[in-house]
């Protein structure tokens, strides 16, 4: 159609002027550059001519669609719009370019729920409330991790239950600040534990298992140091840690398996200095330990109730016994400190 154009005006022009004599050079210009814009049109009916032929074959396609001829095996938008008779858009579903989603509205515009894909792959499904903020959003990331977040009227997260991409969940309350003040997660090999924060982001308190199978209750300081721990083992044996600031272990109180019970007391160089324990067999006794763990008193009753007094010196030397005659020293205890 373009060269026929531009052949139509091109004899045109020689016929107007081939009655004036002949073609001069500025007639020759003319010619020229009556081509030049015939063929300008004609490029610009041929677009318009591809897009009217694009568009009827794409309305011939989704009447054929609604008419419920011989479906189609392809219909190409980029947008497609759900309006009530007044032409108010109550969904979308269509293409950005960086996302692809259904998109569903109120009667008054304002977007309630989405359904979305990004282009690397990320998808979400949230829900909006009245005042346009998010109060829902259930995502799955390209990397494998997946999660539910929910927030509260000023669009603050509250709480989010989440899928790490290597199997670990966790779950986790916020306060209005957006500050994380409790969590529960679990290891890779299974032990579940139970975090609470201060607001100041710091740990406080932590309930759970540790690898070795050592369940307990561990609370912390404001500078986030261990302060107290309640602890059971493996075994069944229970006992009650406290901590200096220094985060070393000061005092414990525990029984074991024997059915005996103690109290240990350590100075800040970890030196038990002083031991209070009962035995299974009735007996109760009492230590004094110097900085080198060098035993210097004992006050004992043994499993007949009978009393005994021990002192030492420093170089370990048994040097007063009460009574008198009662030369054996009961053995220092051993020290059931982890």
């Amino acid at each position: 159609m373009k060269n026929l154009l531009c052949f139509g005006l091109t004899i045109l022009a020689l016929f107007g002027l081939a009655g004036c004599g002949g073609i001069d050079e500025e007639t020759a210009a003319r010619i020229d550059k009556l081509e030049q814009v015939a063929s300008e049109q004609a490029d610009r009916i041929a677009e318009q001519t591809a897009r009217i032929s694009e568009q009827s074959s794409n309305l011939k396609k989704q009447e054929a669609l609604l008419s419920g001829d011989k479906p189609i095996k392809t219909l190409a938008l980029q947008e497609l719009r759900l309006v009530d008779g007044q032409g108010k858009t109550y969904a979308e579903f269509k293409s950005t370019g960086k996302s692809a989603g259904l998109y569903v509205y109120k009667k008054d515009g304002e977007l309630r729920a989405s359904l979305s894909v990004t282009a690397n792959g990320n998808s979400s499904l949230m829900f909006h409330s009245e005042s346009k903020d998010q109060r829902l959003k259930l995502s799955s990331e390209e990397t494998g991790s997946a999660g539910l977040w929910l927030y509260d009227n000023n669009n603050v997260r509250r709480a989010d239950f989440s899928m790490r991409s290597d199997g670990i969940p966790n779950m986790n309350l916020y306060d209005t600040n957006n500050i994380k003040r409790a969590a529960v997660g679990m290891s890779l090999a299974g032990e579940p534990n139970l975090w609470l924060f201060g607001a100041d982001k710091g740990q406080r308190l932590t309930l759970g298992m540790s690898a070795n199978q050592v369940a307990g209750l561990w609370t912390y300081d404001n500078a986030g140091k261990r302060r107290a721990e309640l602890v059971t083992s493996p075994k069944g044996v229970p006992s009650l840690g406290l901590y200096d600031p220094n985060n070393i272990r000061r005092g414990v109180f525990g029984a074991s398996a024997d059915g005996s019970s103690g109290m240990w007391l350590l100075d800040k160089n970890k030196v038990m200095r002083s031991t209070l324990t009962e035995h299974r067999d009735g007996g109760i006794g009492l230590w004094l330990v110097d900085k080198k763990g060098a035993r210097r008193a004992a006050l004992s009753w043994n499993a007949n109730s009978t009393p005994g007094l021990w002192f030492w010196n420093k170089n370990a030397k048994l040097i007063f016994t009460a009574p008198s005659q009662q030369r054996r020293a009961p053995k220092k205890p051993r020290s059931r400190v982890r």
